[in-house]
């Protein structure tokens, strides 16, 4: 379970047809661990947007 008085990590990355975002928190072990993963498709206008808009879509 998440801790919520605990730092977060957002990573996120884009393709040239989605993109996608790891939410993670630093366990007892100090490692990272995944909490939450999201992913979408792009849709073909998305497609043409530069790399910045696409890792923001």
């Amino acid at each position: 379970m998440p801790d919520p008085s605990k730092p977060y990590l957002v990573e996120v990355d884009a393709s040239d047809y989605a993109t996608g975002g790891i939410l993670s928190q630093r366990g007892e072990d100090e490692q990272w661990h995944p909490v939450a993963y999201i992913s979408k498709a792009f849709t073909a206008p998305e497609r043409n947007y530069n790399i910045y808009d696409r890792r923001l879509t």
